[in-house]
């Protein structure tokens, strides 16, 4: 059972039950750095992913 992670065209696969904080740090991300969404909905960094599920990583631009 299996989960994704999308980000810039590419997807790393956790096992289900992976948080998306985790899911992110695999694949190499900075959580704090990306809004999450599974479908078009935001999703917390402490969910954990569904068998099946893509959760996609939108870098968020910050500053002045």
């Amino acid at each position: 059972m299996s989960a994704g992670l999308q980000s810039n065209g590419n997807t790393v696969w956790v096992a289900a039950g992976t948080t998306v904080e985790q899911a992110a740090l695999r694949a190499g991300l900075n959580p704090e750095a990306f809004l999450f969404l599974i479908g078009s909905t935001p999703v917390p960094m402490d969910r954990p992913l569904k068998d099946g599920e893509t959760v996609l990583a939108l870098k968020v631009a910050s500053g002045g």
